[in-house]
């Protein structure tokens, strides 16, 4: 109950536990409630917060070289040995068949999106239509993966 409740012992026991381990830490010192260590706090808590969200992170990358074949993917490699992403790739072929699974109806629905959010500055909507059976069929396939990203060479 102390340490959970009361800032003067938890506040120190924590600090003295994470410093016995060396762990990485980012101290905050200043009264709650003063915009200064507000924003210094909501700054840190946004960086931690990308951080944990990065160490899960999957990319799907489409139109690529060989796939998981460390001499050609160097770069790849790195990403995943550094920042715990793993971006693999997956053939532009799945895509078009994905792309080809897309129904009028759901490219319906997001050029209404679309309308809502954008002026078109184009009377091609075709095109337009085609781009919303394109980002339908990825993020079926983004989601279906578990992936939060994508890279593409086309």
């Amino acid at each position: 109950f102390m340490n959970l409740n009361q800032a003067a012992h938890g506040d120190r026991e924590h600090g003295f536990i994470a410093a016995r381990l060396r762990m990485p830490r980012k101290v905050i010192a200043g009264y709650w409630q003063d915009e200064d260590v507000q924003k210094r706090l909501g700054s840190w808590m946004r960086a931690a917060i990308g951080v944990a969200v990065s160490k899960e992170m999957k990319v799907m990358r489409f139109g690529d070289n060989m796939r998981e074949v460390a001499v050609t993917e160097g770069d790849k490699v790195e990403v995943q040995a550094k920042l715990g992403w793993q971006v693999n790739t997956w053939p532009v072929g799945k895509l078009v068949d994905t792309m080809d699974a897309v129904t009028e109806e759901e490219i319906d629905a997001l050029m209404d999106v679309y309308k809502q959010s954008y002026d078109f500055a184009t009377d091609d909507l075709e095109t337009v239509r085609y781009q919303a059976r394109e980002e339908i069929a990825m993020k079926k396939m983004m989601d279906a993966e578990g992936c939060k990203a994508f890279s593409n060479t086309f």
